[in-house]
């Protein structure tokens, strides 16, 4: 008799491994043959499984480490069984791959090239950043660009920006002397 018919391992972030032990034991009053057993599949593993032919005398358990270790996200199930001359034992496995959070903050563009314009004259453009990432992002920090260049709607320390969400910056340029600019 399984400890559980159904185990749960968990939540973890993909490429962490979770693991849970699971006992059988053998409640009858015989000793009991292992016939076969069926592992389970991956992301799911285990060790500590009985071989075909091993004896379990009444009253024993079998400890087995059942393990869960996903490279992808998502929910997962699974299972093992033991077969014995009583017949076929099973266990429902199940356990859940998260991606781990990840704020992440990406420009419209790389580079914003305003043109050329007279002396005195002013040039507009605007750079939209977006939550890329899939949690809420907190800026540190927002730095205008030095004269003769301007920003206007740079977000606030501490403003929160939420995934899919995006903040726009209104970029100027005026100068009063000629030449180039970066």
């Amino acid at each position: 008799t399984p400890s559980t018919k159904s185990l749960e391992l968990g939540s973890t972030l993909v490429g962490k491994q979770l693991s849970r032990e699971l006992t059988l034991t053998n409640t009858g009053n015989t000793t009991l043959e292992v016939k076969g057993v069926k592992s389970p599949s991956a992301p799911f593993g285990a060790t500590g499984l009985p071989a075909t032919g091993t004896k379990i005398e009444p009253g024993k358990t079998i400890t087995v480490n059942v393990t869960f270790d996903s490279s992808t996200p998502g929910p997962f199930t699974g299972s093992l069984s033991i077969t014995t001359q009583a017949g076929e034992t099973s266990v429902a496995l199940s356990a859940t791959a998260e991606v781990a959070p990840r704020p992440e903050l990406t420009a419209s563009t790389k580079l914003l090239d305003l043109g050329s314009t007279p002396v005195g004259e002013q040039l507009s453009g605007e750079v939209t950043f977006t939550n890329t990432g899939n949690v809420t992002l907190e800026v540190k920090g927002a730095h205008p660009p030095s004269a003769p260049f301007g920003a206007t709607g740079l977000p606030a320390t501490g403003t929160k920006i939420e995934p899919g969400k995006t903040v726009t910056v209104d970029v100027t340029f005026k100068s009063s002397t000629r030449g180039e600019f970066n």
